[in-house]
């Protein structure tokens, strides 16, 4: 479970690479390969081939971009209609326990035995998850977190993942073509210009492929991640270890979660 705690850090710092810590049955990286290093370029083009990149921190990549066209990420969509987050369909940040579980059996037809609850150890955030066979038309099966926070005990996050990690039966071709079309009905929105970052490569293994704040600085954050390639594996089984994490969040900069400290004179 990736904790409230280190997403807020990496929305702080971009360089802190969270997709890297381990998965749930996931596998340690091994050494990289001619062979590895031909499916990651693959796939990175695939992902940022015709659409505009720009990171927060300029790259010689996005500085030429800009030179070409004297145009910012942020000033092309200024004509864009402004982003509206609130929440994951029909649960909508602020809502109370009982409530997302009504939303979830409104939007999935799922009822509460359905729900696996459990409570971060830390954090003492309560996530409420649930399987979806097939959330979109394309992807697989996905798994919908919604995360309660730790004082207000409401809806403050919305985490969903495709990929490795979510099933075991995954096609890493549909998890890249979900990848592509979030990505793009993104960018169709309005975002400050505070965080916004479309395609960044943040390592070898991972993208940042858009962040964007609404008026009222909810958050979305859209992140893929791909393990190397294992010996013996083809690379339409190498691309089958992708990863993809989508997250709302209600507010970016004050986590609503249990703040752990050492005072002075306790050790």
């Amino acid at each position: 479970m990736y904790s409230l705690t280190r997403l807020f850090l990496f929305i702080k710092n971009p360089s802190i690479n969270i997709l890297n810590m381990p998965l749930l049955n996931s596998s340690p990286m091994l050494s990289r390969s001619s062979n590895w290093f031909f499916l990651l370029v693959l796939i990175y083009f695939l992902l940022v081939s015709g659409l505009p990149v720009e990171a927060q921190k300029p790259t010689k990549e996005n500085a030429t971009a800009k030179e070409k066209t004297g145009i910012s990420l942020f000033e092309s969509m200024k004509k864009n209609p402004w982003s509206d987050i609130k929440g994951f369909r029909s649960a909508k940040f602020g809502a109370d326990e009982k409530s997302v579980y009504r939303a979830i059996a409104k939007d999935f037809k799922m009822s509460k035995s359905k729900v696996k609850k459990t409570v971060h150890p830390a954090e003492r955030t309560t996530a409420l998850q649930i399987i979806v066979p097939e959330l979109f038309r394309t992807g697989g099966t996905a798994t919908v977190s919604y995360i309660l926070g730790h004082k207000s005990k409401k809806l403050v996050h919305v985490r969903i993942l495709w990929g490795k990690g979510a099933t075991k039966n995954l096609d890493g071709k549909a998890v890249v073509d979900t990848a592509n079309l979030l990505r793009t009905h993104f960018l169709k929105k309005r975002y400050k210009e505070k965080s916004l970052v479309a395609n960044a490569k943040l390592s070898d293994t991972s993208t940042l492929l858009f962040r964007g704040r609404d008026k009222s600085d909810r958050l979305v954050l859209l992140m893929l991640n791909f393990q190397g390639k294992q010996d013996g594996q083809t690379k339409e089984q190498a691309i089958n270890n992708t990863t993809l994490l989508l997250s709302y969040l209600s507010n970016a900069d004050k986590p609503d979660v249990r703040n752990l400290s050492i005072k002075d004179d306790e050790f």
